[in-house]
């Protein structure tokens, strides 16, 4: 694996199939762990966006309630930077 690349949880998960060693099984499910509550907290903040704001709507105009683009944009990039940033 490339080095900073942050693995996903379906690679940490095979990755722990594999160890032979209890103390890189250990590091790996620390990643796991680290990794899946990123996973919990991206989904739970789109969650409370889309839940708490009205979908785009393109050919209507502003409207009290509505998830503008620049929320969409900021949860876009959010998920982006997640996916890019190095471990932790």
């Amino acid at each position: 694996m490339p080095e900073g690349r942050r693995r996903n949880w379906r690679e940490l998960c095979s990755a722990a199939l594999e160890a032979k060693d209890p103390d890189e099984l250990l590091r790996i499910l620390q990643q796991l762990n680290k990794a899946l509550k990123r996973e919990e907290e991206v989904r739970r903040d789109f969650r409370e966006a889309t839940k708490t704001k009205s979908p785009v709507k393109p050919d209507v105009g502003d409207y009290p309630g509505a998830m503008t683009r620049a929320d969409m944009s900021t949860i876009r990039e959010h998920l982006e930077n997640e996916r890019k940033s190095p471990l932790r």
